[in-house]
């Protein structure tokens, strides 16, 4: 698990008026970078499933789907009427996704509900990133404001954020 002490200082508050100025991108990369050397280290094994099953079609429509939806997720019968996927068909996909770290699932009532597994997304990002830069997180800045920047404009989107 991260070391929770990086979280508050990598809020809401970080990213205000991301949309009209970049924040000090130097922090920010280096924030980030300190969040993920905290994470547990996947191994070489781990992430070539994780990519692996990204790199079909359908599991990374239903992939970026319930990243887009939250932590809150989605049933499997709203995620095949979506994408317009047979729901036996999906079956397999979500085993795939599950199988890699990438998703989660559980059950409410009669339904089962999948969601983005974030602690398993953010290892992914950790493993591709953490020999990055050769040190100089000024170099990562634009990708840590890019992240950061999508993460508000879809809270914005949303209507999740708490800004104003």
């Amino acid at each position: 698990m991260p070391n929770n002490e990086y979280i508050g200082e990598f809020s809401k508050e970080t990213v205000k008026g991301i949309g009209t100025a970049p924040p000090n991108v130097t922090k920010l990369s280096t924030l980030l970078v300190r969040y993920f050397d905290n994470l547990a280290t996947m191994e070489n094994a781990a992430a070539i499933e994780s990519l692996a099953a990204l790199a079909q079609e359908t599991r990374l429509e239903v992939f970026r789907l319930l990243v887009k939806e939250g932590p809150e997720g989605l049933s499997a019968g709203t995620v095949a009427r979506r994408l317009a996927v047979p729901p036996a068909t999906l079956s397999s996909h979500f085993s795939h996704l599950e199988a890699a770290g990438l998703i989660t699932r559980k059950r409410e009532s009669r339904r089962i509900i999948y969601a983005a597994d974030y602690s398993g997304i953010r290892q992914l990002l950790a493993f591709l990133t953490q020999d990055c830069c050769g040190g100089r997180p000024e170099i990562c800045g634009a990708l840590a404001y890019e992240l950061v920047a999508a993460c508000a404009a879809a809270d914005v989107e949303d209507g999740r954020s708490d800004a104003g």
